[in-house]
């Protein structure tokens, strides 16, 4: 295959321009929209396995030069890469939104115009496993001018963690984890709102008898704005007490803020989200230890969700458990790199397994107010957010799966298979679905014509089946209709 169509074969909308240089590069990566690859006669281009580029990257490797990028390296949007001379991107490392990486810079002349004065060359070396924060721009110089402050790939605004010196330069930016003997394996986020007592305490018992050793993980417990604080309620003292916990206070209301929290305290390469009504199996951290590093091309999982019902569920909800995070695919596992399209490989947020650099990506998608408004917020049913985060792994080259090891047991209240909740959640899931096809890039709208024609063409359709089951249908339909019509404020990206 030529180059040519290698770089087709990546992604819509992406360019590879070569002019005699050389391409070699692992498979498989991805190129966003309007990516430009390009290198001159003499240059190379070298990437290694699952590299991925968000839209509007720019890299170019001029003549007689050579870019060296490392295993499950990741571009932010808008970032652009020169290379005159030499740099090195190490595996693991991530650079976030609009950098700027340029191995040279202006040569002063006294006496002359900048502009006459050419341009000096220095190698540049990013290490392992580093963040490079948003807006950094690193030239050739940079090493020199900072000797003193850390070793050469932290050279710049670099974010936190360096494999090489350890140090944290302190840029504001989400949470980069690396492996170290002293951290755990596994940490668990469990974000909790208002729980319910013996529902929590259920889940907290399930933690304590995990057959993974408590040295190998640790319990992030997010207290969202709760009233009674966690901390206040001493039913919870005696268990949290048997755990590797630590309770953080997200007083922002909503579990993307909650969630984002828990990401910025984890300290392990592996993430597992836990709700605080889903009740995990007690082998559920050593399996997922265990998938993790037998497939290293996996970024985020989930596996069986069993519902444990206050009431058995009648007859004619039973087509839409899903919705209730009720999922069931067999025995064989499920695992796919596909983009923006929902099937039984995308995890749902209870018992997710995800890896450390999919939650960073995902920290700086989530900072846009139409991204927080895809879940839930105290008791709005706002959905998809898991959805998204899922997805964030597919963004960075990496599968989804559906893993059926993994097992948990979700509670369900009676109160949930009401008419009126299921009819709320149908419709709020349509919505937000369809919102974020949108977010992601899918520009269909609908205008006010057709939406009226929809509307009035679902209950004609429906109307030999149980009156209840038509009802759950519309709000679904309506839901649809009202999330591709909604403005959103990244369709023009």
């Amino acid at each position: 295959m030529s180059h040519f169509s290698v770089a087709l074969s990546l992604a819509r909308g992406a360019l590879w321009r070569s002019r005699r240089g050389v391409l070699a590069a692992s498979t498989p990566r991805v190129l966003g929209a309007r990516c430009r690859l390009i290198v001159e006669r003499g240059a190379q281009l070298r990437m290694g396995r699952y590299c991925s580029f968000d839209r509007d990257v720019e890299i170019v490797v001029y003549r007689g030069a050579c870019l060296e990028l490392g295993d499950h390296v990741y571009v932010g949007h808008g970032s652009t890469i020169a290379c005159a001379q030499s740099i090195v991107i190490g595996d693991e490392t991530m650079i976030a939104d609009l950098v700027s990486i340029r191995d040279m810079n202006h040569r002063r002349v006294p006496g002359r115009p900048l502009r006459e004065g050419g341009m000096d060359t220095l190698p540049i070396r990013i290490g392992r496993n580093c963040w490079v924060a948003s807006k950094v721009t690193l030239v050739a110089g940079d090493a020199r001018r900072r000797r003193n402050r850390g070793c050469e790939c932290c050279r710049g605004r670099l974010g936190r963690g360096c494999d090489h010196c350890g140090r944290d330069s302190g840029a504001p930016a989400a949470k980069a984890s690396r492996m170290n003997t002293t951290e755990p394996s596994i940490s668990v986020v469990l974000c909790t709102y208002n729980p319910r007592a013996v529902a929590l305490r259920r889940v907290l018992q399930a933690l304590i008898e995990q057959t993974l050793a408590h040295s190998r993980w640790e319990l992030v417990l997010v207290d969202n704005a709760s009233a009674p604080a966690l901390a206040e309620r001493p039913e919870f003292h005696e268990l949290l007490q048997r755990l590797p916990a630590r309770i953080l206070h997200e007083p922002k209301l909503g579990l993307t803020p909650a969630r984002l929290c828990g990401f910025a305290a984890a300290r392990a390469e592996l993430l597992v989200l836990i709700d605080d009504d889903t009740v995990p199996q007690t082998d559920y951290l050593e399996q997922a230890l265990r998938v993790f590093e037998a497939h290293p091309e996996i970024g985020a999982a989930g596996g069986r969700i069993v519902g444990e019902f206050e009431r058995e569920p009648p007859a004619w909800a039973r087509d839409v458990l899903g919705c209730l995070a009720v999922r069931e695919f067999g025995d064989r596992p499920i695992r796919a790199l596909i983009h923006n399209e929902l099937g039984p490989w995308e995890p749902c947020g209870a018992g997710m397994v995800l890896r450390s650099r999919v939650a960073a990506a995902y920290a700086i998608a989530a900072r846009s107010p139409e991204r927080q408004r895809l879940d839930r917020v105290g008791a709005a049913l706002s959905s998809c957010g898991d959805s998204d985060l899922a997805r964030t792994a597919s963004d960075l080259g990496l599968y989804l799966a559906y893993e059926p090891a993994l097992r948990l047991h979700h509670l369900i209240p009676a109160g949930r298979l009401r008419l009126s909740y299921l009819s709320r959640l149908m419709y709020s899931i349509q919505r937000d679905g369809w919102l974020l096809l949108r977010l992601r890039g899918d520009r269909r709208r609908m205008g006010t014509l057709a939406y009226g024609l929809r509307v009035l063409q679902s209950p004609v359709a429906a109307l030999a089946i149980d009156p209840r089951r038509w009802l759950l249908r519309l709000a679904a339909r309506l839901g649809q209709l009202k999330g591709r019509r909604l403005p959103v404020a990244l369709d023009g990206l």
